[in-house]
């Protein structure tokens, strides 16, 4: 890179952008001062492979400057996301395990979500067990009546749904409550799954002590409820080692990251991240750039975040951090008890990387390679809407450009043996054609009758690709020839299969609710006098789905062709009927 170009740079905080012959961002940094960190990278022996590469195809540099270094790590994270440069640090899979959500609204609700968006939400987690956080979310709401609906709520009034009846909401919805009181539990609920549980029982009895002292004893048996049902939560949910403090502790090595949280001394989630890391990084900042990317979709951070990092980068990672969690601290491990949860976190990633546990793959099966796999699995419900997903993995990872649903066209009635035949043979013509990558192995999601009609469908298509199935429950492997192998839960080959499997699920049902949401809206549609095929068709394409016609009004729905006012007014009658029905 010329040295003019160095030179015109600003000695101002902000964030630098290494761009190739092509113009295409290589490298995204950031800097306290821009030229001088800029200078550096150029100056002297490269300190790792990574600069090295960065010397050699860097021709050109874009600055945007910042006020502050916090405002440059923001700002650094959100242009790694966009660009995704080749020398950078980057998450590769980011939904490991439940948080629970608790909205930002006028009227917060909660919600059980995997994944994370920096939308000013709180993110309370992660939990291990879905259903643990589901139970936990009923748990409180008994305490913390709080609203779990999808409403937009306003100066509208809706009916209460049974929510209300049942206690677990105080029907915002029907103002049956004020909107202080309601952030009041909506502060209760996050506080309490943020371990501050005790305060909230403390701040409950001196509110119910003083309903009782002014003779409001409806409210202050109300109040008496809530912190039985709080006491009795506590006992079970917030066990305590004495002592202990909130952490996040962080390990990474080679292509995969872990981090351990514990909460009151007891350990309450574990994530295993596998990462997009250039060779050569130094391992400290390999551990500094993870984290910034992890915390970076919304996460909230624990009191005190232990990993080993170096003082420049904990001080950074620090002023950033303290904008979630006020208390928030970067810093290595400091005693022997926080030496202790390092040594667990490390010894938590997993022994194998993704290469080897391939070649594992490819060994058990007997096959040449097992680095394309596609995965099929069949969505219907009853014999309606019935389609297969088709998922393609490359090297372990989602390839979700060669992703494919086929609707079954041949087959009548509920056969899902089938319609696992059709969809494999029409997906062969497709590889063979040249549209998709040829898998060196293609997955079933069933046993040995599934994988008998994927045969079929191969043969039918003359083709040699391996297949095989993997079982539900069970998790029974069923190899080319259809016989049985009993991997270990904790086999990495399995581990690789169960990935493909539930990701060709997880595709299938995306796929079939977002057709069944269609269907809905054709429904609430048909019912509107006036509407036709052709004003559907038009209607379906601008408002695809019932909740983006929910938000539409009454200009916006004139503007569609051959929608006049009154047929836009008969439209939001019916929508807004159906959004209110319980």
């Amino acid at each position: 890179m010329e040295s003019s170009k160095i030179k015109s740079l600003p000695h101002l905080p902000g964030v630098y952008v290494f761009k190739d012959e092509s113009g295409t961002p290589i490298y995204v940094g950031k800097a306290v001062d821009v030229r001088k960190r800029v200078e550096q990278h150029f100056s002297g022996a490269p300190i790792d492979p990574r600069e090295d590469v960065l010397r050699k195809k860097a021709v050109d540099v874009e600055v945007f400057t910042t006020r502050n270094e916090v405002e440059a790590l923001i700002l650094e994270n959100n242009l790694i996301k966009r660009f995704k440069p080749a020398l950078n640090v980057m998450l590769k899979d980011d939904k490991t395990y439940p948080y629970i959500k608790v909205t930002k609204e006028e009227y917060p609700r909660v919600l059980l979500t995997r994944r994370l968006l920096d939308d000013g939400a709180t993110y309370l987690g992660p939990y291990t067990s879905p259903s643990a956080a589901r139970l936990t979310i009923k748990h409180l709401r008994q305490v913390f009546p709080i609203r779990s609906c999808s409403l937009e709520l306003g100066k509208k009034s809706y009916r209460p749904c049974l929510d209300y009846y049942i206690k677990l909401c105080s029907a915002p919805c029907a103002h049956f409550i004020s909107k202080e009181d309601y952030l009041k539990l909506v502060e209760g609920f996050v506080s309490v799954l943020k371990g501050s549980y005790k305060r909230v029982l403390a701040q409950l009895y001196e509110e119910m002590e003083e309903a009782s002292s002014q003779l409001r004893f409806e409210e202050a048996a109300r109040l008496r409820d809530r912190i039985f049902a709080l006491e009795r939560i506590s006992t079970k949910q917030f066990a305590q080692l004495p002592g202990w403090a909130d952490y996040d502790v962080f390990a990474v090595s080679g292509d995969v990251g872990a981090v351990l949280h514990f909460r009151k001394g007891a350990l309450v989630g574990r994530e295993v991240i596998r990462i997009k890391a250039p060779q050569g990084i130094p391992k400290e900042k390999l551990v500094a750039e993870f984290i910034e990317l992890f915390y970076s979709s919304g996460r909230i951070p624990s009191a005190t975040v232990i990993a080993e990092v170096s003082k420049e980068d904990a001080h950074v990672l620090k002023s950033w951090l303290i904008t979630k969690n006020p208390e928030c601290e970067v810093r290595p491990p400091k005693n022997l008890k926080e030496k202790e949860l390092l040594e667990m976190c490390y010894a938590n990633l997993p022994q194998t990387t993704k290469e080897d546990a391939l070649k594992e793959l490819a060994r058990i099966l007997k096959i040449q390679s097992a680095r394309v796999i596609h995965g099929f699995d069949v969505s219907n419900l009853g014999a309606s809407y019935p389609y297969v997903s088709a998922v393609c993995f490359k090297d372990g990872e989602p390839d979700r450009r060669n992703y494919r649903v086929y609707k079954i066209k041949w087959v009548k009635g509920q056969n899902d043996f089938a319609m696992i035949r059709e969809a494999v043979f029409r997906h062969a013509r497709h590889i063979k054609s040249g549209e998709l990558p040829k898998p060196d192995l293609i997955l079933i999601d069933g046993g040995p009758i599934q994988l008998s009609y994927a045969k079929q469908a191969l043969l039918m298509a003359h083709t040699d690709t391996p297949v095989i199935s993997l079982a539900k429950k069970e998790e029974v492997v069923y190899d080319t020839e259809g016989k049985e192998l009993r991997l270990p839960r904790s086999n990495p080959a399995l581990q690789i299969l169960q990935h493909v499997r539930d990701e060709a699920h997880r595709f299938a049902l995306k796929h079939h609710r977002k057709k069944r949401r269609k269907e809905s809206l054709k429904s609430a549609l048909e019912e509107v006098k006036g509407i036709g095929r052709v004003r559907l068709s038009r209607i379906l394409e601008r408002y695809p789905t019932l909740e983006s016609l929910k938000k539409a009004n009454l200009d916006s729905l004139c503007k569609i062709p051959g929608i006049s006012k009154t047929l836009a007014q008969r439209i939001l009658f019916v929508i807004k009927e159906r959004q209110t029905s319980p």
